[in-house]
């Protein structure tokens, strides 16, 4: 099950779908092997009629012929020679284009484009030890990050604030921010991990909908002046922290209910609910006390947007909210 997020982390997509070779449809490495076999075999061939033809010019038993046939056995050789260079050449640097495999598997989990200008890399997987899509944590290393003082985000650091200018807007967050009963350092800083605070980011999702602005408002339609406006759309991000607080109203223990509402910002549009009681990370399976979807590691969901790529951004923010001066 893969899980999309409402808000920020837009994919970088080829018709509306994620970078992969698989699928029973040609791809790029099988058509490339295909490309080069079709060459040396046309090489091949080539230099076998040059053969006939030298051939054919030495039975003239003519000085004409006798030039027409060197100068034909010279150039079937020289080709040859080429092939058998460029065969070695592939044989060195990248036999597995020879065998339909031209070593771009990388793609599958490479990393991901957000509308903001910044990168967020993809998540390193380990298998599930229960089966279903990988893990990002195993079993252990969770229970001893939810048992340790600083709580399940414990090891994260702040990346994403410097060259974050936040401070332009500071007179609009905190009059907003006051109007809504808002902290003001939460959305300053949900600002800076989805634009980097660019009036101007935006970007088109895999599901057709567009992410717009400094909070990367989600809207149905392209971008516009109005979506991009900086008091708009600071206002509107403001309203959704606010909705998304409202909507959080499971407590768990060590987990502080801000880190779901940052969860709940950046996802999900599949209907999934983050913050929602996990079924894989519980005290029926193993675990000290129950913890939200977004906290387990454990089977996360398929794709780039997995609850581990949630679990990583609501971490990141929290890192850095203590960091925000307004």
């Amino acid at each position: 099950m893969e899980y999309i997020p409402l808000e920020g982390e837009t994919a970088s997509v080829i018709g509306g779908k994620a970078l992969t070779f698989d699928g029973a449809s040609p791809t790029l490495s099988t058509t490339t092997s295909l490309v080069v076999i079709i060459m040396f075999m046309l090489i091949g061939g080539a230099a076998f009629y040059r053969y006939v033809m030298a051939g054919i010019y030495r039975l003239e038993a003519s000085e004409n012929g006798v030039r027409k046939s060197n100068e034909a056995f010279r150039g079937a050789t020289f080709g040859v020679l080429g092939v058998f260079l460029m065969f070695l050449i592939f044989f060195t640097f990248n036999r597995d284009i020879l065998l339909s495999d031209v070593g771009l598997g990388a793609l599958k989990s490479g990393g991901v484009i957000r509308s903001g200008g910044g990168v967020v890399s993809g998540n390193a997987a380990t298998p599930s030890r229960s089966g279903g899509s990988p893990s990002c944590m195993t079993k252990e290393e969770a229970i001893a990050k939810l048992t340790s003082p600083s709580g399940i985000c414990s090891g994260t650091t702040c990346s994403f604030l410097s060259g974050c200018n936040y401070s332009q807007y500071a007179s609009i967050i905190k009059s907003e921010a006051a109007a809504a009963s808002v902290d003001p350092k939460t959305v300053a800083v949900i600002m800076c991990k989805e634009s980097q605070a660019k009036p101007n980011a935006q970007g088109k999702n895999p599901n057709g909908t567009y992410d717009c602005g400094l909070m990367q408002i989600n809207q149905p339609g392209p971008c516009d002046a109005n979506s991009l406006d900086p008091q708009q759309n600071i206002k509107k991000g403001i309203a959704l922290i606010k909705q998304k607080t409202a909507a959080v109203n499971q407590s768990y223990s060590g987990i502080p209910q801000k880190l779901g509402v940052f969860a709940s910002y950046n996802c999900c549009a599949n209907g999934t609910v983050p913050h929602s009681p996990s079924a894989d990370c519980s005290t029926a399976t193993g675990f000290p006390f129950s913890i939200p979807k977004w906290a387990c590691p454990l089977n996360p969901g398929d794709g780039q947007f997995n609850m581990c790529s949630v679990k990583n951004y609501v971490c990141g923010i929290d890192a850095c909210l203590s960091q925000i001066q307004l």
